[in-house]
């Protein structure tokens, strides 16, 4: 909310940008709250749809939820929210100050968070590895390192899987992009939108043209 509030009319003149942002308390929550709540159902739609156990879907849903429920969309609090969404929260503040600003910075954000945005007891988790235990994980990427513990890392999608997978992310996109009324073009799913831009080869047929389609939206 407060990055909301921060950014709302900027450059306006004073006194507009005060009645922005009281206006915005009084409304914004709820439209803020839709908003959050739509992305984490079609996130758990995604998830389903990928095959995922189905706490996958239920856990997701706190992912905007803070640890004083100030949080969105349902102002769950302390223990209410899952474990796993507690620690993956903090490692998403912790990587990004930890990358653009260093140990020190990132340690003084999750002290200033502690007890509103994360559970003491995570963060004293963390604390316990000392900056030696920060510095330890600078190196490298976070994204890379997160596949590398990844038990299906190996595991190779074709066929009728690779086929759902990127249907479900073209449907997602359907309901994340604001393009055309609010989705993109249900015709891309056919191929015809992108047709054009494909150079066909000898093994080229509907299936192959379905994907290029789905994996271009």
């Amino acid at each position: 909310m407060r990055l909301f509030l921060e950014h709302l009319a900027w450059g306006e003149p004073p006194l507009r940008h005060g009645a922005r942002q009281a206006a915005f308390l009084v409304a914004g929550r709820s439209a803020v709250a839709k908003l959050i709540r739509s992305h984490c159902v079609s996130a758990g739609v995604l998830a389903d749809r990928l095959g995922l156990p189905p706490t996958v879907r239920t856990t997701i849903q706190h992912v905007f939820e803070r640890w004083d429920g100030t949080g969105l969309p349902d102002g769950a609090r302390g223990a209410a929210i899952p474990l796993l969404i507690q620690v993956m929260q903090l490692a998403d503040v912790v990587e990004v100050h930890l990358r653009e600003r260093g140990p020190t910075a990132a340690g003084s954000v999750v002290r200033e968070r502690t007890g509103t945005q994360f559970d003491p007891a995570v963060a004293e988790a963390l604390f316990s590895l000392g900056e030696a235990g920060l510095v330890g994980m600078r190196p490298g990427d976070a994204w890379d390192a997160a596949l590398d513990l990844a038990p299906d890392r190996d595991a190779l999608l074709a066929g009728d899987a690779l086929d759902e997978l990127l249907r479900a992310t073209g449907d997602f996109a359907d309901l994340k992009v604001a393009v055309h009324g609010g989705a993109l073009p249900r015709r891309c799913r056919s191929g015809r939108r992108v047709r054009p831009r494909l150079r066909p080869t000898a093994t080229s047929g509907p299936r192959a043209l379905a994907r290029s389609a789905w994996a271009r939206q």
